[in-house]
């Protein structure tokens, strides 16, 4: 009884037996405080490179699907190697690009680069194109008909748009 009262009346020799513990209770919140904060970097950065490789990825399909019209564009109109009757064609893929008219072509365009072939499949072209941006790679494929009749006329065939 005579403790209870004296922690009654004198509640700083209660504090005075309790000497360390403030130390030890901001420690563990601190300890606590610095795990949430460097999970909720380490989940940040990884949010933020998966970002950065998903922007890249949709650069390249983008840049494949822009070769893919520009071979388009060259079987319609004059093509590298000066011809406009649509029989351009290039060696088939994946061949290395390079300048002679029938080497894959090759282009800059933003912050990437398409590379594309153009090459016989059946009585059909298969134009197979590459977008490439920051060691990202995409390549889809399409296979059209070529006509030549008073001018070229292309045709996509059924089913053929894929990507590989």
């Amino acid at each position: 009884m005579k403790f209870l009262l004296s922690i009654i009346y004198s509640p700083s020799k209660l504090l005075r037996d309790q000497r360390g513990f403030s130390l030890l209770l901001t420690f563990m919140f601190m300890i606590t405080l610095t795990t949430m904060v460097a999970a909720y970097i380490f989940m940040n950065n990884q949010e933020m490179k998966y970002t950065g490789i998903h922007i890249d990825d949709v650069q390249a399909f983008y840049l494949s699907e822009a070769g893919l019209h520009k071979a388009l564009w060259y079987l319609q109109n004059t093509a590298p190697d000066g011809s406009s009757d649509g029989s351009w064609r290039t060696t088939a893929y994946p061949a290395q690009p390079g300048s002679d008219s029938t080497d894959p072509q090759q282009e800059n365009l933003g912050e990437g680069m398409y590379t594309l072939w153009v090459q016989d499949s059946g009585g059909d072209v298969l134009i197979t194109a590459r977008g490439t941006v920051n060691n990202v790679q995409r390549v889809i494929r399409h296979k059209v008909n070529v006509t030549n009749g008073g001018g070229v006329s292309i045709s996509s065939v059924a089913d053929s748009w894929q990507e590989i």
